[in-house]
């Protein structure tokens, strides 16, 4: 871990970031079932943005005293 960022979650994030960026959201995995494809079968697939569930996590543990 780096100096700046004991609880790890700046490396966590820069490595799913360069994950993302070199093979994609899926991986490239072929087999991956996305959200639209599952509804377009007629499956209800419940969604909701990332600020929600960012406000209603408990984000204590990553608080640097």
């Amino acid at each position: 871990m780096v100096s700046d960022d004991p609880t790890g979650f700046k490396l966590e994030i820069a490595q799913v970031y360069a994950f993302v960026n070199e093979f994609g959201y899926d991986g490239g995995d072929p087999e991956v079932v996305t959200a639209d494809e599952l509804e377009k079968r007629g499956y209800k697939v419940p969604r909701s943005k990332i600020a929600d569930h960012i406000k209603r996590s408990n984000w204590s543990h990553l608080a640097v005293a």
